[in-house]
């Protein structure tokens, strides 16, 4: 009887045992480390988000979210003022972890190392020191970093709203749009638009098949794209800007304008300087204010030029129309005078010497007509 009992008791408590439910991973976890102003967060993982946020506190605080089974192969460890994070899933460094999501606090004087093979990486709040971003499929977005940054994402766009010192940014494929940054800005895409507010020093922006828009550069401007439309607002200093097929549009330049394109228009309002302006087959138009030196050319294959000068400026231009026909013309503001005019698709040219002659100035066209006008008459 005592055997059939124990039996019995052992049999509930297998069958109590068996219901209930197996302990589950954990949704989210959580790690504080004490740090100091002027320390690095290093985190590199596997196709996860990151987002890096700013309080006042001298803590860095891990959230992982999503986490799962996955727990035990976040590892997260601190050498001095230095906070490592590394995650690798289960599946390997190209698996999908997109459920996964790496969330921080900083205090704000910290410098971010941040890597992620797929998800996309942002920060939120003003931080002041050196960051590098680098995600192999995502988006970038930087809010506010006092420091030098450089970010790249082999598809994903970058967004960016404020970075005070020299910073770079590249995608291959995605746009880029930087709204103010304080010194030198680097930015390049492989067939993505690139776009810019205020920028205080040079910069330099190439994609190979998209548009760039530029608001107010402080510096040098140098742009490059293979086959979008460029458009500028103020230049500091000169500009070199190329397209092999786009438009050209530019406001204002404190120095030397070079402006090329293969096939679309050029439109530079006012330049202080020399202007060299070729264009494959479209209009080039220059307002130009001539600073006594060095040698401006405006040349168009197929398409007209303007000048337009102001009305005590000094120069000396030389016009030339090739091939002309009965509808192609030389014509100026200023007094000319006629040197060639030989018949149907010959070629016309005349010399105009304004205020006693100063800065040289060719102007060029192909089948095309030339004018020469005061400034005020540009009209955009």
């Amino acid at each position: 009887m005592k055997k059939l009992s124990s039996i019995v008791v052992m049999f509930v408590l297998l069958l109590t045992a068996s219901r209930v439910p197996a302990r589950e991973a954990p949704h989210e976890l959580q790690k504080d480390f004490n740090v100091s102003d002027g320390g690095s967060l290093v985190v590199r993982v596997d196709g996860s988000d990151i987002l890096v946020r700013v309080w006042n506190k001298s803590q860095v605080q891990m959230n992982v979210e999503n986490i799962g089974d996955d727990a035990d192969r976040v590892k997260a460890e601190q050498n001095g003022n230095t906070v490592t994070v590394e995650y690798r899933s289960r599946g390997g460094l190209w698996s999908s972890s997109s459920d996964v999501k790496f969330d921080f606090y900083v205090p704000s004087k910290f410098n971010l190392e941040l890597t992620t093979s797929g998800g996309d990486i942002s920060t939120s709040g003003a931080i002041s020191g050196a960051v590098s971003l680098t995600t192999s499929g995502g988006d970038l977005h930087v809010d506010d970093v006092n420091g030098k940054v450089e970010g790249q994402t082999s598809g994903g766009d970058v967004t960016v709203n404020h970075v005070s010192s020299d910073s770079r940014f590249s995608s291959s494929g995605g746009d880029i749009k930087v709204e103010q940054a304080g010194a030198n800005l680097e930015l390049s895409t492989s067939g993505g638009d690139i776009k810019t507010g205020t920028v205080g020093g040079n910069l330099k922006a190439y994609t190979a098949g998209g548009d760039v828009n530029v608001g107010r550069v402080g510096g040098e401007l140098h742009v490059s794209t293979s086959s979008g439309d460029v458009t500028v607002g103020n230049v500091g200093k000169s500009a070199a800007i190329s397209t092999s097929g786009g438009d050209i549009s530019m406001r204002s330049g404190g120095g030397n304008v070079d402006a090329n394109t293969s096939g679309g228009d050029i439109d530079i309002q006012r330049a202080v300087g020399s202007v060299h302006a070729i264009s494959s087959g479209g209009t080039v138009k220059a307002g130009l204010t001539p600073k006594g030196s060095g040698t401006s050319r405006l040349t168009s294959t197929g398409g007209d030029v303007y000048l337009y000068l102001p009305a005590d400026a000094r120069a000396t231009i030389e016009a030339e129309v090739f091939g002309a026909a009965s509808d192609n013309s030389i014509e100026s503001d200023f007094p000319m005078t006629l040197q060639g005019d030989i018949g149907n698709f010959g070629n016309r040219k005349a010399e105009i010497v304004i205020n006693g002659g100063g800065q040289k100035i060719d102007l060029r066209t192909t089948s095309g007509s030339i004018y020469v006008k005061k400034m005020g008459s540009h009209e955009n």
